[in-house]
């Protein structure tokens, strides 16, 4: 897990941008939680984070494609292929997400 924000961050909007890795990643927070996702629409490479929260998706500005906070999976043309997802963990007010290669090596030492 790799600690990129604190939710008192979240004070002026419900919308980040982080870099983690060379990812750019978008945070969002809603009333269910936070939600990381890549910060690249999957339809025109345009940054989710410029985009608006619509309950529990992300609709990019650029064409308005949305894109579930949950799974990444588009709603709605033009976009036809998800977005890539991060699992997030809040703890003490701290925000950690986890990359791919994190919990492969995780699983690997225990």
């Amino acid at each position: 897990m790799i600690k990129v924000a604190n939710i008192a961050d979240f004070a002026e909007s419900d919308i980040m941008a982080v870099s983690v890795s060379d990812i750019s990643i978008g945070l969002f927070r809603t009333d269910d939680g936070v939600f990381a996702l890549e910060d690249k629409c999957s339809h025109a490479d345009w940054p989710l984070t410029k985009g608006r929260l619509r309950d529990d998706a992300i609709e990019c500005r650029l064409h308005r494609a949305k894109f579930c906070l949950r799974t990444g999976a588009p709603r709605c043309l033009p976009a036809t292929e998800p977005v890539r997802t991060f699992p997030v963990s809040v703890k003490d007010g701290s925000i950690f997400i986890t990359l791919p290669d994190q919990s492969a090596e995780e699983d690997a030492h225990g």
